[in-house]
Parts: C-alpha cells; structure tokens; sequence
C-alpha cells in the first residue's frame, strides 16, 4: 500500500502504476472466468478480468491506474447507489498486501482482531484487520509523524482513517463503486465514502496549518497535497492520492454537497479543537493575542495640525509682533533725536566712529582711554560704555601683551622650543593603533549589544562568516523553470555545482615562521554536525552536492521543486551532504509567496568558521581572498549566469579601498584653502614679491600639521585608538579653526602702526585679539572634550583627538606663528623677497611712505566693502527687521522639521566606493532575498531542563492544564510571527526541546533500544526488525499530562540527551539531534564550560545543560529603518518574555551591534550637542564677562545646529555616528562665525550701532575673508569626490556648516 508521502499527483500515480503492473492486460468482462489458474504476481502471463457497475469495457488496468488520478482534473463524480448500508456490517477487509476484497458481512470481534492500532476508537466490533492497521501506520508513518506535535490534528486524521478502515458501521458510509474480479474474489478498486460536512471541515480545519517538521514553513497539507484553504480540494487531492488503502481510488462525497438526500448515512464523529492542544505555530488559533498595536500619540490639533506646528506658528506670529513693535520705537525715537539734534545719518556716525576709533587705540589697542574720557550719546541711542567685563578683557589683554612682547623680541627661541616638543610628542605616533572594527567603534564597551555579543561568542562561538553568492540569469525572464528546462537546463545547473565543487578545493598559502602551510576550505568551513562535512547552503544540496545523482536524475526539475516544497522529504532524500535542510527561502530569491519554480535567483552561502581574535580569522582571509580572486574572474559568465558575491572580509576591504579612492579628492580641497590661505594672507602691491605672503601663509597651514602631530603623539602615548573618521575630519576642523585665527592675527597686525618694532607690533596684536581667539579655542577644545561623556568609542576618540589638536593648534599661533609673523614683519621691513628672502631690494624701491602703507595696508577689498557698503546695508532697520523675521521664520520652520523626525541609519552602500563589487551584491540582497537575518533566543544558564513546569515556559507541545504555556517561548514567537509587518519575525523558530521530547516518545520508531542487552545500546530507526527493540523509556515511565504526549523523567531527560544529538533523520524517522548540537551548552559542578558530551555519562549528575538558544528568522530587512525596527522589536518582545515566563532571555543577531547606536543616537546626539552649547556658554562667560553674550552666543550656536539639521535632513543626510561627528564638528566652526564678532563689539566703545558697525567692520571681514572664503573652496571640491559618502556626509554637511555659519554670524548676528 502506498504511503501518504506524496509531494504530488505523479508519486501517487506512479504508485499505483507500479502495483498493477502484475496483471496482464486483458479484455474486460463482466464476469470472471472460473478456468482461470491462481494469480501468481511473477507470472507475466496471469490474466484477470474486471467486473463493474458500468458497462463492460476493454481498457487495461494500466490505463485504468493512469485514468484514476484525472478525477482531480475535473473526472465526473461516480453515482451514488440508493441502497444504504446497515448498521454493524462492513464493506471490505484486507488480509494481505494488495486490492482489499468485497466483505458485506458483519464486523468482527475487536479482541479476536489483537489490533495495536486504532482500537482505542471502537468498543467491541471492527472491520478490519490487525494487519490492515499496521499497514496503515506503517506506510503513513511520516504523514502522521508530521501531525505528531498537534495532538487534535493527529487523533483527528488517525480516527478518519481508523474509521474508514475499521469502522463496525462501514456499509453505511462506504460503498464500492468499481471492482476488479479475479480468481473468484471481488477486489475493491474504486470506492465512495460519505462523510459529514461539518466533520470533514473539522478535521481539515485542525490540520490545515500543521507544519511539516518543527522548523518548516510549509504546512503538511500543502506539502504533501498541494492545498493550502480549501477542504473540497483537500478530499479530492486526497483521493486520487489513494494515500492508505494500496491504490484503491477514494471518491470522497461529504453530504450535502453530492449525496442525495437519505441515500446514505455519512460518517460523523466529534472533532477537537487544535486551539485546545495545538502550538501556535501549528494553530493561528492557539496563538496568545498579540498586544494591540499602540496607535501614535495625539500629536495633533485642528485635525490635521500637529501640536508642534501651531504652538510654533503661534510663538512666531507673536515674535513678529513685538519685533514690528520694537522696531516701530527705536525708528520713532530715533528719527525724533535726529530731528532735535541735526542728527544726519547713523552711518556717517560709524564711520567717523570708526576712524577715530583706528586712530585713538590701534597702538594700545586698549579701551582705557574711552574709560578715562567716557562717551556722551547724541543720537537716540543709548551710550554704552565698558563696564565691569572690560575688567577681565583688560586682565588677559596685559597677560597676551606680554605674551606677544616675548614672542615677537625671541621668534626664533620660540620656533626652536616649538618644534623641539613637536619632535618629542611625534615619538608616540607609531603606538597609535588604528580601529576598523565597526562593533569597537560604535558600540560602548559595556552597552546591552556588547556585553549580549559577549556571552553569545562565549558560550556558543562568533556568528559564522559568510561568503554568498546570487546567481541570476542575463536573460529577462530567469525563473527556475526556464533556466532549467530544455538541454541546457541541466547543463546550467551542472555548471552551478562545478564552479560549487571548484571553490570547495581553493587552497591558500601562508607563510609563517616555520615556513609556507597551505591553507584549504576544510581547514575553515564551519561544521555543525560533529563528524561530518562543511555546511554549504544551495539547491545542489537537494542531490547532496553529488554531480553523479544529479547527472543520472532524469526528473531533475521534479526533485528540486519537490525538495523546495519539503526540505525533510526523505522520499526524495532531500537532506544536504551533512544530513541538515536547505531550506528554501535561503536558497531561492527573487519569488512570491511559495511559488519556488518562479525564483530568479540561486543563492549559494559557504559557512566558515568564526573567531574572536584577526590573528585566529587569519587563515579564513586568506582562503576568502583567493575566492575573490576566483569569483572576479566572473566563472559563470559563459553560460548566461550573473554572479553578485561577497565575503566577509569584502566589506572592510572595500571601505578602506574608499578611503584611498578619494585622497586625491582630498589632497586637492587641502592644496586649494592653503593656496588660498597663501595668497589672500599679503599683498600683490609694489614692489612685488615684499609684501606677500607665502611663506607665511605655509607657515601657518605647517602649525596645523604640527598640531595635528602632537596630538596623535599624545594619543598615543595614552593608548587611544585612533579611526577612520579623525584621518578625514580633523585635518578639515583644525584647518578651519586655525585659518580663521591666522587672517585675525593676521590683519590685527598688519592694522598696528608700522613704525613699531615687531616685538611692540605683536604686544599691541595679542593684547587685542588675544582675549577672543583664547575664547573661541578653549570654547571648541572644551565643547570637543565633553563628548567623552558619551561612551560611544568612536564619539570619544574624535572629541580627544580634536580637543587635543585645537589646544595644540591654539598654543602654536600664539606662539610659534606670532613669531614667524614678527620675523615676517622683519623681512618686510628690510624689502627682503617672499620666500627668496636672502634677496633684498634697494631701499629706494620702496617708494611709499609709512603713512601710505599703513592706510594701504588697512584698506584691503573685502575689509572696505564691509565698511563701505556691507555694515551699513546689514545695519539699516528695516534690514535689520528684515533679517531678524527671516531667520527666526528659518529656526521654527526647522525646530518643526527635526520634531518630526531626522532620518537615522548610514546605507551600506553610500559608505562604499562607486565601482564596488558590493553594490551590485547589497542592490541584489535587497531586491530578491526572501528571509532576513537568523535571530537567536538565547536562554541564560542556569535553567532546568528536565522540570516539566519550567518545559512548558519554552516547548509548544499540546496546551492546556499542565501542557506547554499558551504564552510560552515557541507560542508567543509563533504569534508574533503572524505580524511581520510589526515583530519583524518570519516563520516558526528552531527548537531542539520540542524536538527531542517527539523523539523521546515511547510511542514513535525514533528512540529505540535493543531488547534484553545489558547496557544501553541504541535501536536506529532503520531496524525494520521490530521484535528486537523496545522503546527508550517505557510507556509506564511517562510523566502523563492532560495531553497525550508526555514527559520523560528528569533523569533519562538527560541520560537519552546526548544519543539525540547524534541521532540522523532518516526516512523512518524525519527527527533528529544532529542539527541542534551547537544549540546546547553544558557546564560542570564547578560552573566550567564544556563541549557537547558524546555519551550519557554524568549528564544531568555531574554535568548540566547550561545556556541553550532557539533559532529563527528575521523577514527581509531591505532598509535601515526597517533594521532598526526589528532590533527594537526583538528587544520588546525578550522583555515581554521575560516578565511573563520569568526567564533570563535575550535576541542576538549578528547585525544587532551595528544598530544598536540607533536605539539611543538621538540621546547622544543631543548630549553632544547640548555639552558643546554649554561649554561655549561656560567659556565666554568666563572670558567675557558678560551672560547676556554668552547667552545670545549659545542661543545663537543652537540656530546654527537646527537649522544644519534640517536642511541636511531634507539633502539626504541621516543621523548617524558620521553625522552626529560633523554635528559637533559644527559648534567649533560656528563658534568661529560668532565669538570673534562678539569679544569686538564688546571691546568697542560708542553706541550699539557704532559698536556693531566697528566690529562688522573689523572682525566681520576677517571672518569672511578666513574660515568662509577658505572653506567653501576646500568644501566645493568634495562634490566631486568618487564615493556617496564624501558627496553626503562631507560635502553636503560641510557646504551647509560654511553657509548657515557664514549667514547667521555675518548677517543675523
């Protein structure tokens, strides 16, 4: 008899080809012929003759086995006779193998049957006999095997079938409908069984979402019978299947939908419900309910109107208000105080303030005159004069005058120390080491990713490393089937294993001190099972990876399509090499649903062993590399395969490669700001060549360099590591800061009176701008070193190396550049050349007097047109008006943009050269790919195992009284599983204790021993011999539930526990241990960690199980958010565990560490942020004096930022580590933008508007014609970069860095 195994028609069909075979085709008559010999199965020449209800016909019996099945293509449903069966009588019975026989008499006496099946569901009487039950558990072992772990199901579908085949009442539901006669018997060949509509669709409901196997996706029905919903399709599938009965053709006629009415009595019996028994995965009604998904807050008003934007509208229509309001007086009054006062215009007023300001303090460079004088307001504004912050002003005034009286009388006693202590600090460079390791720069060393990262590597090993393959067709249409179909279908798929095979002999060579050792694939490859071979995951596995199975299979397409369906089908012995599932949503892409034939993609995965240690990984880089090597060579192109492959080491290699793809990108944005720097630090004027600045100009670029210098010296004498990050940035931040003060210095120098000496010249610089580049440094250097605080490596690093460079970058400016500009100073005055200073021109040559060289000297472009026109057009109320509603309208439209929401995640892509091999594998990963990630539930020791209670918190076996928790590990998996789009969760987990308590039970062929041996010696499921085995634990010694399965006592838990870890799935058996052997972990007494125990011995005494995890998968993750969200998920869900079942559990995917900085980025962002303001605020309080500055400038650096990340938002830019480091980068050059402006106007004496108009003037020029000119050349240049991720995250962030800066300190400030 055929067993229900089937994955479709033509198994069945060939089945019952096969059993008919024996019968010589004959012509069919109505009657049998009594001079007939005895059929004899070997005779070719036996003859039958069948009878039927029908009309006598000549088909063979052949034809009529093929003909059988087409009931399902649409065959006519035989007719029903009229007469109805009685009571007590049968139908049929079967005593041998074969057809059963015609049997109208009465059922037989149950006892006298000795049945050990089905006898459970009848009291006295049976038609049936023993070995008709064993036959049908026997060749439906598997089918049934599958329903094992839904009890409901299983008892439901056993007692369909005992009843059809056992029933005392078979004559009233069963009618034969065709027979075969031969030797004088009727043989049943077609039969009609009634049965009750609400039964049948009972039975089906029970099962219809039944697995196949614990870890499959697919249920039993659909495997097996191609039906997923429809339970009328069901019954026909399931006859013409002639699943139990040795081909006899089934016409199933449930009543009410083909039976007459009272023509016959339909077979009922009451149903149970799998919600009562069943697992979650099993049953969606068994399912915990999923927590309601929490709707968004009420954000809104109005409808429509977020809160956000309303109070936002509101606060600015009130600011407009009262800045119209404040406008409208100081307008009033001031045109009154002109109009009483002859008062002309305010910017006549600042000029001729400004020029008496030159003439009365550029030598002192001091305020104390205007304190001595006092300053009398004439026009309506009131007159502020320097109070008590000029104290502190006038305080480090006298300590830089001093400072640069010093440098400038001994520049080259300063330049010498300089460069001495540049020398000694270079010494620590060489012990810097370099970070690549994302997981040690994103992640906090005691972050929750970590410290769980941490224990999953010590109890169960690295996450393997991957090396993958994506095969596609060049073609348009590349399904499976058309690949595969025609002569050069096998070809291709030869073709695929060939190049398999090839990359499985790749050898590497290593050399080492004891001299070269070849490195090969079984060195590396990662081995689940131990004893066996290397795990690969492809579709060849369905042949075990054998070219000569493949080769000699001539149904090649059927055995794949069958194996994708069922991966455990042991029919088509579709197990990989190492007995382990391929499962096919791992080694498919590019379908829907379950439709496998329509894949466009074959995705073959090579597993390699992973360590903790580079040195350990060492042999597996070097085999990786020489498969990069193969895999460029492009080895399937000549048969129309496109290949996207990566490696675990690709993704490193190919970021430094991007690195290094755009230095010269770089070299060129630097080359231009120090050409520049170079250039607009002098003068072009006669005589040519005197009053440059080159060598100047290189001199200062060379004090950041040096800067640079001591603090990777310092750093690495401190043993910080160093990144990526600090090579690309820090250069461009302290090049920034540094510029700035260098045209400060600079241009205050050159405004002194040149008839000083240069040690006066540069006392009078430092006493006037000392104070502000102090500020703005120690404000950057401060706000930089609070990022420590954050604890995230790669944040801590950047905020220690840019601290450390901009105080070193400070101290040389005030010092060894001051002292190369007195030199400078020098060779100007002795009309020595630019950077031929040995040259030195006739004194006559030099025309000019001082008087005009100094007014030359003032008179730059940029600084007269900020006096001339700039100053007074920003000044001018209504511009003023103008500006202020603009830029505050700028803020709360921003303020709006970032409440709802920055974009967080950095592509993998946008990190990676253009022309990177990885782009196409990432674009083809997200587009066909079909299963996420692998997530494991990892259980912490100690937990007991053996408890039954503490079972049920874990297994999905039966629910109930004493069964496993409805809310249990695998049931609340299973129904969040139901929720993708919110769990991020696909299909059931692995679970090797639900697993091996099925293979426990005494009532399966799984778990064997041999009889009357006195130790334990294991019965394989291949013993057909049944009488000499006996089951592992005794029927008696079950723990018995509610449930019908029950539980092993602790001890043979453990004792039996190590043979299923060996144990292979076989056709007899479809469970197994093999495959969870890296599941489990075990300690000692002692609490040491052991390797799996391959015997019984001490378990469960001396040693226990420790940390265990189950596997599952995440669903596609195609995006960063969707990253992000399945990592937030799987944290929620382990927390929901771990309150209800109070047990220590934890999610751990290998991509968690990466993501897990999403989960508090903003948090860090804004502590960053938040830092940096308050150390601006902190330090030029101090140094100022004044908090309504401070305040206005920390107000102001909080606008900046805003209104950054907003609009680089709306660019494409996302919140990540790049960003949040180009964030506070941010604060330090905006600083720029602001705090110079802000110490001048506090220094200057007259009105606010005079005062504003001087420090626009003075400063206001130096800052644009430093920092802003200087970096929007170097920032332009990066647009033109090579990667995404300089054209994002530098260029774009740097463009809008130099743009709001420039315009809110040069205009809104």
């Amino acid at each position: 008899s055929a067993p229900i195994l089937g994955t479709n028609l033509r198994e069945a069909k060939d089945y019952m080809t096969r059993e008919t075979t024996t019968f010589k085709q004959v012509e069919q008559t109505e009657h049998y012929s009594t001079n007939e010999r005895e059929l004899d199965s070997s005779d070719p020449n036996d003859q039958v003759t069948s009878t039927s209800d029908s009309t006598t016909n000549s088909e063979s019996v052949d034809t009529f086995a093929a003909n059988s099945f087409a009931h399902t293509d649409g065959e006519t449903q035989p007719h029903v006779g009229e007469e109805v069966g009685k009571e007590g009588y049968c139908t049929m019975l079967q005593e041998a193998p074969g057809f059963p026989i015609k049997y109208n008499g009465t059922a037989y006496d149950k006892e006298k049957q000795n049945l050990t099946q089905c006898g459970q569901f009848f009291d006295d009487k049976v038609c049936c006999t023993r070995f008709q039950t064993e036959s049908l558990m026997q060749k439906s072992s598997v089918f049934f095997d599958g329903m094992f772990h839904c009890p409901d199901c299983y008892t439901n579908f056993l007692r369909f079938w005992c009843e059809f085949t056992c029933s005392p009442n078979q004559a009233t539901f069963l009618k034969i409908n065709k027979s075969l006669n031969y030797l004088g018997k009727d043989y049943a060949e077609q039969v009609v069984f009634t049965i009750d509509q609400k039964m049948a669709k009972g039975v089906f409901d029970s099962c219809a979402n039944v697995k196949q196997g614990l870890v499959s996706g697919e249920t039993i029905f659909d495997v097996f019978f191609g039906v997923k919903t429809s339970y009328s399709e069901f019954y026909e599938r399931l006859g013409a299947s002639s699943s139990s009965l040795g081909g006899v053709r089934i016409f199933f006629d449930v009543a009410g939908e083909h039976t007459p009415e009272n023509t016959s009595k339909p077979l009922f019996f009451p149903t149970g419900n799998c919600q009562d028994t069943c697992s979650c995965n099993d049953c969606p009604a068994a399912c915990p309910k999923a927590p309601p998904e929490i709707p968004p807050s009420n954000h809104y008003i109005f409808g429509k109107i977020k809160y956000l934007q309303f109070f936002s509208a509101i606060g600015f229509f009130l600011f407009c208000l009262l800045t119209v309001g404040v406008t409208a007086h100081c307008v009033y009054f001031t045109n009154k105080s002109a109009r009483a006062n002859g008062y002309a215009k305010i910017t006549e007023d600042s000029s001729s303030s400004h020029d008496e300001a030159d003439d009365n303090n550029h030598v002192n460079g001091s305020i104390n005159d205007a304190v001595e004088n006092g300053h009398t307001d004439t026009n309506g504004y009131e007159d502020i004069s320097p109070t008590k912050e000029a104290v502190t002003t006038n305080f480090l005034g006298g300590i830089f005058r001093r400072l640069g009286w010093v440098v400038g009388r001994f520049p080259i006693l300063v330049i010498f120390c300089s460069i001495i202590i540049v020398g000694i600090l270079a010494i620590g460079i060489p012990r810097i080491v370099i970070e690549t390791h994302p997981e040690q720069l994103w992640v906090p060393p005691n972050s929750l990713a970590a410290q769980q990262k941490s224990y999953f590597d010590d109890h169960f090993g690295p996450f393997y490393r991957i090396e993958q393959l994506i095969i596609t067709s060049k073609k348009a249409d590349g399904s499976l089937k058309r690949l595969l179909e025609g002569n050069a279908g096998k070809r291709n798929l030869l073709a695929i294993l060939d190049i398999q095979n090839k990359i499985t002999k790749i050898t590497a060579e290593k050399t080492t001190s004891n001299g070269t050792r070849t490195v090969t694939y079984e060195d590396v490859c990662f081995k689940p099972v131990a004893g066996k071979g290397c795990l690969i995951q492809s579709a060849l596995g369905y042949w075990q990876s054998d070219r000569l199975k493949l080769t000699e299979d001539t149904d090649y397409i059927s055995q794949l399509l069958a194996c994708a369906k069922n991966p455990f089908n042991p029919l088509h012995n579709c197990l990989n090499s190492i007995g382990i599932p391929d499962m096919p949503n791992v080694i498919f892409g590019g379908f829907e649903g379950k439709e496998f034939g329509n894949a466009t993609a074959i995705i073959v995965t090579f597993l390699v062993t992973n360590h903790v240690t580079d040195e350990e990984n060492e042999d597996a880089a070097l085999w990786e590399q020489e498969l990069l090597n193969l895999l460029e060579s492009k080895p399937l192109h000549p048969y129309g395969f496109d290949v996207a492959f990566s490696t675990q080491r690709s993704l490193q290699d190919e970021l430094s490669r991007e690195t290094s793809t755009d230095i010269v990108t770089v070299v060129i944005s630097y080359a231009i700001m120090f050409l520049y720097v170079a250039v607009a630090l002098g003068s072009i004027r006669s005589p040519f060549g005197v009053h440059t600045k080159f060598l100047l100009g290189l001199w200062g670029v060379l004090m950041v360099l040096m800067a640079l210098v001591m603090a990777l010296g310092v750093a690495g004498f401190a043993g910080i590591h160093a990144t990526l990050i600090i090579s690309e940035v820090i250069p461009f931040l302290v090049l920034a800061i540094g510029v700035d003060n260098i045209f400060i210095l600079v241009e205050t120098f050159q405004s002194t009176d040149s008839s000083l000496s240069p040690q006066d010249r540069m006392a009078a610089t430092m006493e006037k701008v000392g104070t502000s580049i102090t500020m703005a440094s120690m404000s950057e250097a401060l706000a930089f070193l609070l990022g420590i605080l954050t604890r995230m490596p790669a944040v801590v690093a950047f905020s220690m190396y840019s601290s450390l460079a901009i105080l070193f970058d400070y101290l040389l400016q005030i010092t060894c550049f001051c002292a190369m500009m007195a030199i400078d100073a020098r060779r100007t005055s002795a009309n020595r050349i630019d950077c031929v200073p040995c040259i030195r021109l006739k004194a006559e040559e030099s025309w000019q007097s001082r008087e005009t060289l100094k007014a030359k000297e003032e008179a730059g472009i940029i600084r007269s047109v900020f006096h001339r026109f700039y100053a007074p057009f920003i000044l001018h109320p209504v511009v003023k008006f103008v500006a202020v509603i603009l830029f505050v309208g700028l803020f709360v439209m921003c303020v709006n943009i970032v409440g709802n929401g920055v974009p967080q995640g950095l592509e993998q892509q946008i990190a990676l050269p253009q022309d990177s091999y990885l782009q196409d594998y990432f674009d083809e990963q997200a587009d066909l790919f079909k299963v996420g990630a692998p997530i494991y539930w990892v259980i912490k020791e100690p937990y007991n195992y053996s408890a039954i209670a503490l079972q049920n918190k874990l297994c999905a076996l039966g629910a109930g009284v004493d069964g496993c928790k409805a809310g249990s590990l695998r049931n609340k998996l299973g129904a969040e599983a139901l929720i993708p789009d919110r769990s991020y969760l696909s299909g059931a987990i692995s679970s090797w204790l639900d697993t091996y308590i099925e293979w426990l039970h005494a009532t399966r062929t799984c778990c064997r021993q041999y009889k009357n041996t006195a130790e334990f010696e294991f019965c394989p499921p291949e013993e057909t011999d049944s009488s000499l085995c006996e089951p592992c634990i005794d029927p008696s010694e079950l723990n018995k539930l509610e449930i019908r399965l029950g539980r092993p006592p602790p001890q043979k838990f453990y004792d039996l526990f190590p043979i299923f870890l060996r144990s292979t799935c076989t056709a007899a058996c479809a469970l197994c241990g093999e495959g969870f052997q890296g599941d489990t972990t075990y300690f000692d007494a002692s609490g040491n960690n052991l390797t799996m125990p391959l015997n019984k011995s001490g378990l469960g005494l001396n040693v226990t199980i420790g940390a265990t995890r189950f596997m599952g998968y995440h669903t596609t993750l195609r995006d960063q958010n969707e990253f992000i969200a399945a990592l937030k998920s799987a944290r929620k869900i382990s927390d929901t565990l771990k309150e209800t079942l109070n047990i220590e559990i934890f999610p751990y995917s290998v991509f968690y560490i990466f993501f897990e900085q999403y989960l508090y980025i903003n948090r860090v962002t804004l502590m960053c942020l938040g830092l940096a303001l308050a150390a601006v605020f902190v330090v030029t309080l101090l140094l100022m004096g004044n908090v309504a500055m401070s305040v206005m400038v920390t107000l102001m650096m909080a606008m900046i930022e805003v209104d950054i990340i907003a609009i680089v938002s709306l660019w494409g830019v996302h919140l990540n580590a790049v960003s949040v480091v180009n964030l506070v980068m941010a604060i330090g050059i905006s600083v720029e933008f602001c705090v110079h402006i802000a110490n001048s106007f506090m220094s200057q004496v007259g009105t606010r508007q005079s005062r504003a108009h001087k420090a626009l003037v003075d400063m206001g020029s130096a800052v644009f014609k430093g920092i802003t000119i200087t970096k929007f050349l170097g920032v332009v240049v990066l647009a033109f970069a090579n990667s995404d991720i300089f054209r994002v995250y530098y260029f774009r962030m740097y463009f809008m860095i130099v743009i709001v800066g420039a315009t809110h300190g040069l205009l809104f400030w």
